[in-house]
């Protein structure tokens, strides 16, 4: 995770794109009120070479600061848990998001 000074489109696929090159199984999870997260999945991973990266990055992408971790296991959860979800779930979910706009039109309908 780093946060970048300067937030926009070209710095954020400026540095995933120098990530993604040094480390080619590289994703970018969000980015987001100036915040990028990047997983690297690398079984080979030098910590060593990905700060070393991340150093040579932090003046031309305006990186505040960044953090390295592991992925932990409520994360493995969440990413599960979010991975089983099947279409005909994730419709419904959208529908009661949007289900106001519905009510307001029947409303609406009913009383005019």
């Amino acid at each position: 995770m780093a946060k970048l000074n300067i937030f926009n489109e070209n710095r954020v696929n400026g540095f995933y794109s120098v990530i993604k090159h040094s480390f080619p199984n590289s994703l970018l999870k969000e980015a987001y009120e100036g915040f990028v997260h990047i997983y690297v999945n690398e079984t080979n991973l030098s910590l060593a070479q990905l700060f070393r990266i991340i150093e040579t990055c932090k003046q031309t992408y305006s990186i505040e600061n960044y953090t390295v971790s592991q992925t932990t296991l409520e994360q493995v959860f969440l990413n599960f848990a979010r991975s089983q979800l099947d279409a005909d779930e994730l419709q419904r979910r959208m529908r009661v998001e949007n289900s106001w706009t519905r009510k307001l039109t029947r409303c609406c309908n009913s009383c005019c």
